[in-house]
């Protein structure tokens, strides 16, 4: 405590390099959320949930861009505004699997100022690349995992089809 009190303490921290490393060191995919996808909907559907996550990172990735020079000048709202498109990238991302994505967002969120533009150019370059492999895991055959499987996974929801007209989500 004195240490810190007369200025002398000596800690480590993270330097913006020691981070965008420590990304690379995350895996692109995630194969527990692909096995469940795949185990969950057919071709059709999977390609449907792709092109609905493209699109909303697309729109989500126009408004963090329209923001970001606003954002550096010390606007707090339009730093708000950034920060809630990260953040449903990030959710959007880890329910399609994107764990490096997820990983860099998560970063994102809370992010000093001065990290913010490395940091975003982190994640558009995860998103740009990890587009090929989603692709390549959402076309492989479709896998016939037991339930069991799927409530160990935790999908976080369970469909209680009560009819075709008023199926419910519990």
């Amino acid at each position: 405590m004195q240490q810190f009190a007369d200025g002398t303490a000596k800690t480590h921290v993270k330097k913006q390099n020691d981070i965008m490393q420590s990304f690379e060191a995350v895996e692109i995919l995630n194969t527990l959320i692909i096995n469940q996808l795949r185990s969950v909907a057919d071709a059709t559907a999977l390609r449907d949930i792709q092109q609905k996550y493209w699109i909303g990172v697309q729109a989500h990735s126009q408004t963090i861009k329209s923001f970001l020079p606003v954002v550096l000048k010390a606007a707090p709202d339009a730093l708000t505004e950034l920060r809630e498109s990260v953040h449903a990238i990030k959710g959007s991302s880890a329910s399609i699997g994107l764990l490096r994505a997820v990983h860099i967002a998560r970063h994102l969120e809370n992010a000093p100022t001065s990290n913010i533009a490395g940091l975003l150019q982190a994640l558009f370059k995860t998103l740009i690349m990890s587009k090929g492999p989603l692709n390549k895991a959402l076309s492989e055959p479709r896998l016939n995992l037991p339930p069991a499987n799927l409530n160990a996974a935790n999908l976080n929801c369970e469909v209680a089809p009560l009819s075709y007209a008023n199926a419910r989500i519990r």
